[in-house]
Order: C-alpha cells, then structure tokens, then sequence
C-alpha cells in the first residue's frame, strides 16, 4: 500500500493487486479499482478538489 501526498495532506492510499489498483481516500474507505496508475492518482485528487 502507498499513501499519496499533496501539499503535506494524505490525499489516500493505492494498493496494488493482480489486476490493478484499488484507491482508498484519506479515511480508509475504497473509492475505486483502477486499471493504470494515472486514473487512480486522478480519482483520489478529484475527491478533495471537489
């Protein structure tokens, strides 16, 4: 599992697993299974932007 950073503040975690990634936000709770990388970062800077 890593934890992704911004500004200091735990936007969440990516977990990788056979078939993608599942991102998790700040709090723990699962926001989506991504394919790539990109989309995954993407998903969680979208939830505290939004």
């Amino acid at each position: 599992m890593f934890d992704i950073y911004r500004d200091g503040v735990c936007l969440g975690s990516l977990t990788p697993i056979g078939t993608g990634i599942i991102a998790r936000d700040a709090s723990g709770m699962p926001v989506g299974q991504f394919g790539d990388l990109a989309a995954a970062i993407a998903r969680l800077l979208r939830l505290v932007t939004a």
